[in-house]
């Protein structure tokens, strides 16, 4: 019993640790993005991001998007692979900051969406 009890904990921490693993993806538009240094003139924005797979995902990627000035509010949807940002009046965040953050946090930003697009 004992056994089977340890190895079923050490499948769960496996398919844990591989659930939150991110997969790096080639597209261009992420490095597009990373030197896009306009900044967002609008209340929100929307990031479509790859490689978010569990609440540990969207944790670490609210801790680093918040950490950018400007922006006010975070939301995570697992589901969509979208992260849903409210901005401040001022200063506004540039995409460039919004790409760096998402890359920090091992995702792959594949675009940014605002009301104004």
């Amino acid at each position: 019993m004992r056994i089977s009890l340890i190895l079923a904990l050490f499948a769960f921490t496996i398919l844990f640790i591989a659930g939150c693993a991110t997969t790096q993806s080639n597209s261009n538009g992420g490095v597009a993005l990373r030197d896009d240094d306009t900044a967002i003139d609008a209340p929100s924005a929307t990031l479509v991001v790859h490689g978010l797979s569990c609440p540990l995902c969207a944790h670490n990627i609210d801790q680093q998007l918040m950490r950018v000035r400007g922006v006010d509010s975070v939301m995570t949807d697992l589901g969509e692979g979208e992260v849903y940002l409210g901005l401040a009046e001022s200063p506004k965040p540039t995409r460039s900051q919004l790409a760096r953050a998402i890359n920090e946090a091992g995702f792959t930003l594949v675009s940014i969406r605002t009301p104004n697009d």
